[in-house]
Formats: C-alpha cells, sequence, structure tokens
C-alpha cells in the first residue's frame, strides 16, 4: 500500500522524480505516492521518513520501476574498490560475513578477542562496494582505523572527519562525537547502493 499527499497539496510532479538525504531525512519528491512509512510535508513539498529508511525509499522505487534525479555528489570513485590484504579469511570470518550479508548488512559480529574483527569489517566493506563510516570513541582509534582502510583500499578513498578535519571520502573515519552531524548531513554517501559515487 502506498500513500498519497492531501489532495491539491502536491505541487511539482511534472519533474523528474527525487530521492535525498537531506537533515537526517530520506525525502522523495516529486511523486504522486509513496511507501506508507512515509508522510507528506507541505513545507518541504515531499514525502519524508527517518534516515534509516533511504535503502528501502530506493527499494520501493526501483520496485515501480520510477526512475529518479539522486544529485551529484564531488568525489566519484571507482565502482568495485580495490582491495590490498594479503590475508586470507579464517571460515569463521568468512562465515561471519556471509551471515551479516544474507542479513541484508545489518546486525552485529560477535567474535572473541583475538578473532581479528577488524579483517571482518574489511572484508565486508570490500564485499559490499567499499563505502563506509566507521565511528571510533577516540582520535587514537580513528587514526589506527584509518591506517588500516588507507592499507587496505587505498589512501585516496579513505578519509577522517573530526575536530579541525573535516575530509569526506567513500570510507571516513570519525569520531563518536563528530558521527552525529556527519551522518545528518552526508549520512547517504555511504550506501553502497549508490553506484560509483561515495
Amino acid at each position: 500500500m502506498a500513500i498519497s499527499p492531501p489532495r491539491g497539496q502536491i505541487r511539482g510532479v511534472s519533474e523528474k522524480p527525487e530521492i535525498l538525504y537531506r537533515n537526517g531525512l530520506a525525502v522523495l519528491r516529486h511523486v504522486r505516492e509513496a511507501p506508507p512509512f512515509m508522510r507528506y510535508d507541505a513545507r518541504a513539498d515531499a514525502f519524508v521518513a527517518s534516515g534509516h529508511r533511504l535503502a528501502e525509499v530506493r527499494a520501493w522505487v526501483a520496485e515501480r520501476g520510477i526512475v529518479t534525479d539522486t544529485g551529484e555528489y564531488d568525489v566519484a570513485v571507482a565502482d568495485s574498490p580495490p582491495f590490498f590484504d594479503p590475508r586470507v579469511p579464517r571460515d569463521y570470518q568468512q562465515t561471519a560475513v556471509d551471515r551479516w550479508l544474507a542479513s541484508g548488512g545489518r546486525g552485529s559480529v560477535v567474535l572473541p578477542t583475538g578473532a581479528d574483527k577488524s579483517f571482518v569489517a574489511l572484508l565486508a566493506l570490500h564485499a559490499t562496494g567499499g563505502r563506509a563510516c566507521v565511528v571510533a570513541p577516540t582520535r587514537a582509534l580513528v587514526a589506527q582505523w584509518y591506517g588500516q582502510l588507507a592499507d587496505a583500499f587505498g589512501a585516496e578513498r579513505v578519509a577522517a572527519w573530526y575536530g579541525d578535519e573535516k575530509v569526506l571520502a567513500p570510507i571516513t573515519v570519525t569520531t563518536y562525537h563528530s558521527a552525529f552531524p556527519l551522518l545528518e548531513h552526508y549520512g547517504d554517501r555511504f550506501d553502497a547502493r549508490r553506484g560509483a559515487r561515495p
């Protein structure tokens, strides 16, 4: 079931449909109906939902064959990122990645100390297209993650976003404190389903 705005309130339906991520919201504009979890916002002249539902909005639009304009991005990257890690995954590591992927990339991977969960994260990141916002509790761990990610995927694909350093890349490492404003404004750029853009 889809929802429609109140009669006579929607404007601009002759324009090309858009899917946007703005201020923590998934926005669907220039359409006559939307998924049932969205609501029409007259101020934005668009359907809106919480930003974590962006993938569901994209899936709903794709199921209906709606061609959308997704906007431009400032950093273009290759479709399939390089992966420079000579380690071979152990069976339990590959099983963890496979199960995580089977659940739609949602959930937690729980392994004991020393099981190299960081390597599992690198494998998962590579399997999903090499886009992510990695959140670490301290600046020291941001630096550690930055080094591991740059070694695995190339320094040109990795950036840090915290304090005075605010650089955006397909893989961006940040602190808890800086993650909120970063994801509020740029959260959709880390969605692996975006194609060749961060």
